[in-house]
């Protein structure tokens, strides 16, 4: 680490706070793609929507390897040198294709050798869902270029047309054919909008994207991401072998079932999202520049992040059957029980992305990797052994068993690099015990129907967060400054208020 690296510029809160809000805006809308995802689940049915996901998750196993970790690296690059951005973007771009190439091959390969467990119409819909997941990873290189060059509208403006074309365009046309394969072909035209506008935001920018190959800046770029790549495959082994195995030693109905809870929860991944997209690029800048800004960083993010993992533990809990029962109807009875205890993990899952992300951004890759490799094997292990006897309880025992292994090993990285002190006791435990206190308030609520438990709890929980005085007045401050300049009419309020 160099402490007087005095090239790299480190945000101010306020910078944060208002890359904060565009974020907010990019991952808010992630719930646009839930709500088609959910959708899909509805009108497709079980086995269909079963089919549907076997189809991503066997395909996301082989298009780690376009994506190669590239979002990681060339955020650190164009940190150090915004003026090369479009060289590399470019470059990357191109290595990504060529091993789309390779992929596909693969992929089809391993397919066609389990052909008696899947069948040409499958083998079908993968292809097609390659074609969609491949221009995923090129647009979550793009995406990770203009946050890394400080364009976070652009990034909005991006993702929100990509989700608002599926929720506008692509629900619709599910309701009118019901089919898996437009589906997967309304997935893949979404992300195109997506990388599309990428692209040409970053030319407005003055940052022409140049496929120009040249071996040296090439070379350079594989050989940076390759320990990311590593750790980003079995980042992406654990998010998808419970489905494959399911889908190999059980039915697509299970599947089904089973990741139909599972998406619900995705759909709240915006909060982790948020707070981890922003604060990526700007604790690898941190890290150049000095350990402790890197620590003042991490140490409210960890907070904010233990806060709404709590809060939405909570909120998942009380409302999983209702949620259920509104949002898939007949079939899915099943996936309240799989949700319930999918929810147990909330909290882990959210403090290990964050964390794995931190690792990473202080050149701890290898630490991380380590964790990634014990974290899927586990994962592997638990569900081969688990879903023979199970089925699909036994893939979402498994699930929850593995994030509570992997945050253990975080916890032990992170307390030996100094990143959580004993210092951060004054508010780790403030959230449960807000969650404690309400207890007696759900206890004395059980005649009443979810939502509604929900529409009580939650507000009495953030009440208690703000009793217990978790947020300090400069935090409190700054939010109300923030939000007052994005907000036009908000600051046209403050502006009336001080005249009267």
């Amino acid at each position: 680490m160099n402490s007087t690296n005095k090239n790299i510029k480190v945000a101010s809160s306020e910078k944060i706070v208002g890359n904060t809000f565009f974020s907010t805006l990019s991952e808010l809308s992630l719930l646009m793609t839930s709500v088609f995802f959910i959708m899909a689940a509805r009108y497709l049915g079980v086995v269909e929507y079963g089919k549907f996901s076997t189809a991503i998750g066997f395909v996301s196993l082989f298009t780690i390897l376009v994506l190669f970790g590239f979002t990681y690296s060339i955020t650190k690059i164009i940190v150090r040198h915004h003026e090369k951005a479009g060289i590399y973007v470019g470059h990357a771009l191109y290595i990504q294709l060529l091993f789309a190439i390779f992929c596909f091959g693969l992929c089809m390969g391993a397919a066609y050798l389990l052909k008696g467990r899947y069948s040409d119409e499958i083998r079908l819909l993968m292809a097609l869902v390659f074609c969609a997941e491949t221009l995923r990873c090129l647009g979550l290189v793009l995406r990770a270029s203009v946050k890394a060059l400080g364009h976070f509208h652009y990034d909005t403006l991006a993702v929100n047309a990509e989700r608002l074309f599926l929720l506008l365009v692509g629900i619709p046309v599910l309701i009118l054919k019901r089919d898996i394969f437009f589906v997967a072909a309304i997935l893949a035209l979404s992300r195109l909008i997506s990388v599309l506008i990428l692209m040409y935001t970053l030319k407005r920018a003055g940052h022409r994207i140049l496929i120009r190959p040249q071996l040296n800046i090439g070379i350079e770029l594989i050989r940076g991401s390759t320990i990311y790549v590593v750790q980003s495959a079995f980042w992406r082994v654990y998010d998808h072998i419970d489905v494959v195995m399911l889908s190999l030693m059980g039915s697509f109905a299970q599947v089904g079932l089973y990741k139909a809870g599972r998406q619900i929860l995705e759909g709240l991944w915006f909060i982790p999202n948020i707070l981890t997209e922003v604060t990526y690029p700007e604790m690898a800048a941190r890290h150049l520049v000095s350990s402790e800004r890197v620590f003042t960083l991490f140490d409210k993010v960890f907070k904010y992040m233990l806060i709404m993992g709590v809060m939405v533990t909570i909120g998942t809990i009380i409302i999983a059957k209702p949620l259920v029962n509104l949002i898939y109807g007949d079939g899915y009875e099943k996936t309240t029980i799989i949700l319930i205890l999918l929810g147990i993990t909330i909290i882990p899952s959210y403090l290990r992305y964050m964390f794995g992300n931190t690792l990473v951004a202080i050149d701890l890759q290898k630490r991380e990797m380590a964790i990634s490799v014990s974290r899927s094997g586990f994962n592997a292990i638990a569900n081969l052994a688990l879903i023979p006897f199970w089925g699909v309880i036994g893939a979402t025992i498994a699930t929850v068993a593995t994030d509570y292994f992997a945050i253990i090993f975080y916890v032990r990285v992170l307390i030996e690099k100094k990143l959580l002190r004993k210092s951060q006791w004054q508010f780790i435990y403030k959230p449960f015990v807000a969650a404690a206190a309400c207890v007696p308030i759900y206890l004395g609520i059980q005649g009443l129907h979810g939502f509604t438990q929900f529409v009580i709890i939650i507000p009495a929980y953030i009440l208690f967060i703000f009793l217990l005085r978790v947020f300090n007045m400069h935090e409190l401050n700054l939010f109300q400054q923030i939000t007052i300049s994005r907000l036009p009419w908000l600051r046209l309020v403050q502006i009336q208020k001080k005249a009267d």
